[in-house]
C-alpha cells in the first residue's frame, strides 16, 4: 500500500468505489493529486477516464491493497487508521432515518451508506421459527428458513455481496468491524475491541440459538444471516466478535437462530 499522493498504478483489475456508492470496474494508472486516471475493465484497449478524488471513497486495486479517501481528499490508508477521528471520516457521514413495520407497529432506527439502507437495530417481528429473551434490545433470533420471510415489505435478507458492499464502504481492512459495533461494553464483553460505531450500524452481540435450544455466547459476537446458500445444510453468516475489529463471513446450519439485519429493496 503506497503513502504517496501521485503515482503509477499497474494491476489487472481495480474497483473505483464512488461516495454515492456506485462502483466501476477499471484498470487505474495513476492516482494524482486532484484525479485519478482509469481505463474502464471492460474496455482497456479504450480512451482514458479521469474521475475527481472529491467524488471517491475508496480504491480497491487488483493485489487487496485499497487507498481511502477523506471528504478533504486526502488519502488516508490502514497505516493511519485507528483513532476515532479516523473511523469517522472513513464511515463517510451516516445518513440515519425510522421506518415502521405495518405488521406490528414496531418503529427500527435505519441508517444509510452509499446506496445502501439498512435497518440499524436487528429485526423483532414475531413469527414461527424465531425466538427472543430480551427482545427489546437485542431483537429475535431466527432459523434462516424463517429469515427468509421476515423482513417487512420494501426490505430483504442481504446477501454475502450486499454485507461486503457494506463493509467495503464502512472502511474495509482489518479495522471495519469497529465502525460497525456499538461502542463501550453496555451489551459486549470486554474489551469490545475497535468499537467506535462510527457507521451507525449499532452492532449488538447476541450469540446464536443452537440446535439444543439455548443462546450460545450472548455477549461475546454477533451473528446474522445473509440470503447466500452454502453446501447443504450451510449458510452464509456475517459475523462481528468481541475481541476482533475484523469481520468474518462463516458457515452456519440453517437450523440454528441468528440475529436479522434486513436492506432495503
Amino acid at each position: 500500500m503506497g503513502c504517496c499522493l501521485a503515482g503509477s498504478r499497474a494491476f489487472a483489475q481495480d474497483v473505483i468505489i464512488l461516495k454515492n456508492g456506485d462502483e466501476i470496474q477499471a484498470k487505474v494508472s495513476v492516482v494524482g493529486t486532484e484525479a485519478v486516471t482509469y481505463k474502464k475493465w471492460d474496455n482497456l484497449n479504450g480512451p482514458d477516464y479521469n474521475q475527481q478524488k472529491s467524488e471517491i471513497f475508496m480504491i480497491k486495486y487488483a493485489n487487496g491493497s485499497k487507498d481511502v479517501f477523506s471528504a478533504k481528499d486526502a488519502k488516508m490508508t490502514n497505516d493511519f487508521v485507528g483513532t476515532l477521528q479516523d473511523a469517522n471520516v472513513i464511515a463517510s457521514n451516516p445518513v440515519t432515518s425510522t421506518i415502521t413495520d405495518g405488521r406490528d407497529g414496531k418503529t427500527y432506527k435505519t441508517v444509510t451508506l452509499g446506496r445502501q439502507t439498512w435497518l440499524a437495530e436487528n429485526l423483532n417481528y414475531e413469527m414461527p421459527g424465531s425466538w427472543c429473551i430480551d427482545c427489546n434490545i437485542y431483537g429475535r433470533s431466527y432459523t434462516y428458513e424463517a429469515s427468509k420471510k421476515a423482513c417487512p415489505s420494501g426490505w430483504h435478507l442481504p446477501s454475502e455481496a450486499e454485507w461486503t458492499k457494506l463493509t467495503d464502504f464502512a472502511g474495509g481492512g482489518s479495522v471495519v468491524g469497529g465502525y460497525l459495533k456499538e461502542a463501550g461494553t453496555l451489551h459486549w464483553k470486554s474489551p469490545n475491541t475497535g468499537a467506535t460505531n462510527s457507521s451507525g450500524f449499532t452492532a449488538l452481540p447476541h450469540g446464536f440459538r443452537t440446535l439444543l435450544g439455548y443462546l450460545s455466547e450472548p455477549t461475546k459476537f454477533a451473528m446474522f444471516w445473509t440470503s447466500t446458500e452454502s453446501i447443504f445444510p450451510n449458510i452464509k453468516s456475517f459475523r462481528l466478535d468481541y475481541n476482533k475489529s475484523t469481520v468474518l463471513i462463516v458457515e452456519s446450519d440453517r437450523n440454528i437462530g441468528n440475529s436479522i439485519r434486513c436492506i432495503k429493496d
